[in-house]
């Protein structure tokens, strides 16, 4: 089987489901290419040896964004004739459309060429919550090439039923696949409390990493920055970006006389290899999303790849009250759910009190519901009935 990936963003190695299921499928002899941009704002460092293997192909749209916030109409547009005519001289058996972007330029080859393909679907969106006319215009062809999609793949069941009845989608036709990255060989990560044989509470400082889109408004960053001096006092926060940012929209900057006392900023996007690292050495991760802002975000589920990483890891976690989300951390003891802000300092007691039991069980989580492992021959079998 050959199949190609299209995604027309330069932020792919920060799509976690995304480069897992590349790899998955390259792991089971499955040719793989991809054909994908670059963002100069993200962890770019000349190549993608993270898909090195040799099933893989990358193929890169000539044109670099420079800034974090991409111009879709002009990417779209210059991604979508490079890529038609890349791709034109090869047979593939099925092409995997990442994000609506990618929907969108497979959608419009499929009505041309009319070959098969599937939609990794990596956010939802609602038509209320877009502009009036361009909103309208968006949400109608994203059920419209959805419903041609010969299956969808999304992160849960919450999400999949939600985009069931927001696209009017057969359940049948979705598959669940979750935002994760795979587990790694290196034996970094296959256990808790792990840092390359330190343990995180032997440090000086016990550190609560939080990491993402972090100058996003929903993602609360500076409300949570200025709550620490209310946190026990031997911890910090480590407040790391995945992008760059071009010129002068942090609100946390060292230097500046409102800078909090022990938080640290680190906005220098990291290699995949380098972030584990970084997460590796945290003692509790924290991921919050306000779901005021969005649907998209009240209906997070398990599709949030940072929560994820810091499962995998073995780092209990510390989250907001949003729905699934609150069930997953309740039901298996992995850390934490807060109503408040106020509450984390609270939080980080309670974690600190039995800390194995809650690495123990966050590193389990992750192996008993997002390791992409557990999903991927669910996904190959479908993919199999499709072509053949």
């Amino acid at each position: 089987m050959r199949v190609a990936f299209v995604f027309p963003c330069g932020h792919l190695l920060s799509t976690p489901c995304l480069v897992s299921l590349i790899k998955l499928l390259a792991a089971r002899g499955i040719a793989v290419d991809v054909y994908t941009a670059v963002n100069d704002t993200s962890s770019w460092e000349g190549g993608f040896p993270e898909l090195g293997e040799e099933n893989i192909k990358v193929y890169l749209y000539p044109l670099r964004s420079q800034r974090y916030q991409e111009n879709i109409p002009t990417l779209l547009l210059g991604f979508g004739l490079w890529y038609m005519a890349r791709k034109a001289s090869t047979r593939y058996d099925l092409t995997i459309a990442a994000g609506i972007r990618g929907l969108f330029l497979q959608g419009c080859e499929h009505i041309i060429r009319r070959e098969p393909f599937i939609y990794l679907s990596l956010e939802l969106y609602f038509q209320e919550e877009m502009p009036p006319i361009s909103g309208r215009i968006i949400k109608f062809l994203e059920i419209f090439f959805n419903r041609r999609a010969a299956l969808t793949l999304i992160q849960d069941d919450l999400r999949a039923a939600v985009l069931a009845d927001e696209n009017r989608l057969d359940p049948g036709s979705i598959a669940i696949f979750p935002n994760s990255a795979l587990t790694s060989p290196a034996g970094l990560n296959h256990g808790p409390s792990s840092s390359k044989g330190v343990h995180p509470a032997s440090l000086n400082w016990k550190v609560a990493l939080y990491s993402g889109s972090i100058f996003d408004p929903w993602a609360m960053s500076k409300e949570l920055a200025e709550e620490v001096q209310g946190w026990p006092e031997d911890w910090v926060l480590l407040i790391h970006s995945k992008a760059k940012l071009n010129g002068g929209t942090s609100f946390l900057q060292p230097g500046k006389s409102n800078f909090p006392p022990r938080v640290i900023l680190s906005d220098t996007p990291l290699s995949v290899a380098n972030y584990e690292k970084m997460v590796a050495a945290a003692m509790v991760g924290i991921a919050l999303y306000d779901g005021s802002f969005s649907k998209n975000l009240l209906y997070l589920g398990y599709s949030s790849g940072k929560i994820a990483d810091y499962l995998r890891l073995g780092k209990p976690i510390i989250v907001n009250d949003l729905p699934k989300l609150k069930d997953m951390v309740e039901k298996n003891q992995c850390g934490v759910v807060i109503r408040h802000l106020s509450e984390i300092g609270h939080a980080l007691q309670l974690i600190s009190s039995d800390y194995e039991s809650y690495s123990q069980n966050a590193f389990r989580t992750f192996k008993q519901l997002l390791d992409p492992e557990r999903y991927i021959e669910k996904v190959i079998e479908s993919m199999k009935h499709i072509y053949v």
